[in-house]
């Protein structure tokens, strides 16, 4: 309780002072929500490795947390830690009571930047199958870029000339050069 006011005043060092000495008194057996409070004081204290650890042991202790899920993918994407972002970001999506696609499209997004287009497509299909209305002209240029990796370029092509249609100024010209 105090460590959740000292947050609310915005004093997370000394929350995280607070949470530090309770850990340290109980060892291992924490509670996983100190882990996540843990985690969001290293957080806003830009401790990204640190919350990374705090939250990865809260998904150890209760893996159905989405909140904890989505903090350690954000965190592995801050520490360039592509693969593991991704893992994160697909969980924090799997464990969500209100899905949001945006967690699907960082997962694959993550993926593609780990050079792992197959994993990346899988997830993006995913994607386009229970969001088709949620699925930007951003994201969809994302797709044709995972699947000329892939070198499908037959599968491309709907979305190219979609793109070169739908986009303006130097990005529609570079959409219809490759068209």
């Amino acid at each position: 309780n105090k460590a959740q006011s000292l947050m609310a005043e915005g004093k997370a060092d000394q929350a995280l002072a607070v949470l530090t000495r309770y850990s340290e008194k109980k060892g291992k057996e924490v509670h996983f929500y100190i882990d996540f409070l843990t985690g969001f004081c290293h957080t806003e204290l830009g401790q990204t490795g640190a919350a990374a650890a705090a939250f990865q042991r809260t998904v150890e202790k209760q893996p159905d947390l989405s909140a904890a899920w989505l903090n350690l993918a954000r965190c592995r994407y801050e520490k360039g830690e592509m693969a593991e972002a991704a893992r994160a970001f697909e969980k924090g999506y799997d464990t969500s009571e209100e899905k949001k696609a945006i967690h699907l499209f960082y997962a694959a997004a993550c993926d593609f930047q780990a050079g792992r287009p197959d994993a990346a497509l899988t997830l993006f299909e995913r994607l386009m199958a229970a969001h088709p209305e949620a699925v930007t002209l951003e994201w969809k240029q994302t797709l044709v870029n995972i699947l000329f990796a892939l070198e499908k370029y037959r599968e491309a092509l709907p979305w190219l000339e979609e793109l070169a249609k739908e986009t303006t100024g130097d990005s529609r010209r570079q959409w219809q050069e490759m068209l």
